[in-house]
């Protein structure tokens, strides 16, 4: 099996019980198991440790973002932090960071990273949240505020518009909003499914598209050596660039860019975009 899937990034308090199974595949696995089969939240306890795995060798949009926030003077609010994926550069890049997210095991595995990292002093560059990104009420105003790949999605379409006007008010005047938007390179209706092998586990990554292309639905299945099969899941709404750079301009935000993303192996648009927004001066 092949083909690469994107994962969100936990970053709201869950909406969906941990037994919201995705159609298709998901589904038939699940009835074929039965009760062996462990089902679970992708981004709880249980999940944490599957996702840093999943996530863990991702480099896209690490470019994207390094370029477009090099000579940032300030704070970066990264929203949806995770295990780091994102922060760990740019602590090393000697950005001054707040990572907010809701998972515990996800932020417990970037605090030891950073604690292993060569740069001098990174870890007193890193402030971290435990917070659900849609409620954020901080005193600091930032620079720049980032929301890595498909985590936007996280975020049910009625209350994006609330989360973009408390985005922009935690941002200095002038400050930017860096979001990276998903493209799903299936079609509605169908499936993509990647497995491999990660540590002493075999991880099998099921992603199916809704019709009308409204939500991508996000299945793990795992199968840890001297643990029974696992299965973990998401739900991620879809938004196009467009909508989306238009209820940034509600929000208040002025539209700077909207570029594709490069694979970083391959040199070619992935079908993701980076869309960059920034607060008035």
């Amino acid at each position: 099996m092949n083909g690469r899937t994107a994962i969100s990034t936990p970053s709201v308090a869950p909406r969906t019980g941990a037994r919201h199974i995705p159609p298709g595949t998901a589904t038939r696995i699940a009835a074929a198991l039965g009760d062996d089969l462990r089902i679970a939240d992708l981004y709880d306890d249980l999940g944490g440790p599957v996702y840093h795995l999943v996530t863990s060798h991702d480099r896209s949009e690490i470019t994207e973002v390094l370029t477009a926030l090099r000579g940032t003077g300030g704070p970066v609010l990264e929203l949806a932090c995770g295990s780091g994926r994102l922060t760990l550069p740019l602590l090393l890049a000697g950005h001054q960071v707040t990572g907010v997210d809701t998972s515990d095991s996800l932020l417990g595995e970037l605090t030891a990273q950073v604690g292993r990292l060569p740069a001098h002093r990174a870890a007193d560059r890193l402030t971290v949240l435990r917070e659900d990104m849609t409620a954020l009420d901080l005193d600091t105003r930032f620079a720049a505020a980032l929301l890595g790949i498909t985590t936007i999605g996280l975020v049910p379409p009625g209350e994006r518009p609330g989360f973009l006007r408390n985005v922009h008010r935690h941002l200095l005047p002038g400050g930017r909003f860096l979001v990276t938007v998903e493209t799903p390179r299936v079609r509605p209706g169908e499936e993509e499914i990647h497995t491999f092998v990660a540590d002493d586990a075999v991880i099998t990554l099921i992603s199916y598209v809704e019709p009308g292309l409204a939500a991508r639905h996000v299945a793990a299945l795992s199968v840890a050596r001297g643990a029974g099969p696992l299965l973990l899941t998401s739900f991620v709404h879809l938004v196009t660039p467009d909508r989306l750079s238009a209820e940034l301009v509600a929000a208040g935000f002025e539209i700077e860019s909207v570029s594709p993303v490069r694979d970083p192996l391959a040199g070619t648009a992935d079908g993701n975009t980076l869309v960059i927004a920034r607060r008035p001066s």
